[in-house]
């Protein structure tokens, strides 16, 4: 059965160590400066590596282990492509810094979202469309396991995971600080088109089974629906997120 090793990032009051996995994932962690590397783990040897360049940087804590302590670790269906370290979690926004900075736009809302290859998925179009946080409820939220790490593929090196102990409230004092919530919803009544250019917008994603919960719902300024064909109307939360934020990109920056 598999291991998993909770990874609590930006925002999370834990400061233990964790595990990344996945090429993609271990190398966006070597390569942030702000990452503490604590311990790196291969399949093979430095100098057989093709990271072999930025692996020599971390000799010091660098080691090789066999594929069963992988599996020890990880799982055995675990796709970690034979590369992983420790690390430290970041230091980035709490909702506090949030509030105070008022000009981070726009913000993600995952409304108990758990599935951790969506979430993954998510975050990567997240960080590509320029949003720099997440919130998320403290209970009900993702759990930001190694898995849900590797599919994020880095994105966690460039966004700030957010907890908060009641999202509700929460999404009240950041309409006070002049947020306007959108959430997503397929019996939304407008497109994301149709509503005003806001300047600090925060996009709401409910969970794929019931939505968003209904003290979130009824914080949200506008609910929208994708311009999908009849027959065929149903994305999962990442495939709408994604469609989504790349609207309110192309919307910021259409005169650019």
């Amino acid at each position: 059965m598999a291991q998993f090793h909770t990874v609590v990032h930006s925002g999370m009051p834990s400061k233990e160590l964790h595990w990344f996995y996945g090429t993609h994932t271990v190398l966006a962690a070597l390569k942030n400066p702000k990452r503490q590397i604590v311990r790196i783990v291969s399949l093979i040897p430095i100098e057989k590596s093709p990271h072999k360049d930025l692996l020599l940087l971390h000799k010091a804590i660098f080691e090789v282990r066999d594929k069963a302590w992988f599996a020890r670790i990880f799982g055995a269906t675990a796709v970690h492509q034979g590369l992983c370290l420790q690390v430290a979690p970041l230091e980035g926004l709490d909702f506090e810094d949030l509030l105070k900075r008022g000009n981070i736009s726009p913000v993600l809302v995952l409304d108990q979202l758990t599935d951790p290859q969506n979430i993954g998925a998510l975050l990567r179009s997240a960080v590509a469309f320029g949003v720099q946080a997440v919130l998320v409820p403290a209970h009900g939220g993702p759990e930001l396991t190694s898995a849900l790490c590797k599919c994020a593929c880095g994105a966690l090196e460039y966004i700030s995971i957010v907890s908060v102990p009641n999202l509700a409230q929460a999404l009240e004092r950041l309409k006070k600080a002049g947020y306007w919530c959108v959430g997503l919803d397929e019996q939304g009544t407008s497109l994301l088109s149709e509503i005003p250019t806001v300047e600090k917008v925060i996009l709401i994603v409910g969970s794929e089974g019931t939505g968003m919960r209904r003290l979130t719902r009824e914080r949200c300024d506008f609910l929208v629906k994708l311009p999908t064909v009849a027959h065929f109307s149903t994305l999962n939360a990442a495939q709408s997120a994604t469609v989504a934020l790349y609207e309110l990109f192309r919307q910021e920056h259409r005169n650019d």
